[in-house]
């Protein structure tokens, strides 16, 4: 275990996740072990400053009659097999 990332923040550890060398393992494996664990340090966390306003959303549907086999009205009318 490389216990040179336990200091590092959440951030950090993100941006290095994409290396592809020996590093960038041990770094997604602290990623793995902090996420198995619970742990997080809030550097990930996404700033919102306002909130959306809900509208009113109507969805109009008509039916359709979708178009069968020949197989599956035979078996519904009972002369399929």
């Amino acid at each position: 275990m490389n216990l040179s990332y336990l200091n590092t923040s959440d951030k950090q550890l993100n941006a290095l996740s994409s290396l592809q060398d020996s590093e960038g393992a041990a770094v997604r494996k602290e990623i793995k072990r902090r996420h198995s664990i619970g742990y997080w340090d809030g550097s990930l966390k996404t700033n919102t400053t306002g909130v959306a306003e809900l509208g009113e959303i109507r969805i109009i549907a008509t039916p359709v009659a979708m178009p069968t086999t020949r197989k599956v009205e035979k078996k519904m009318t009972g002369r399929g097999r």
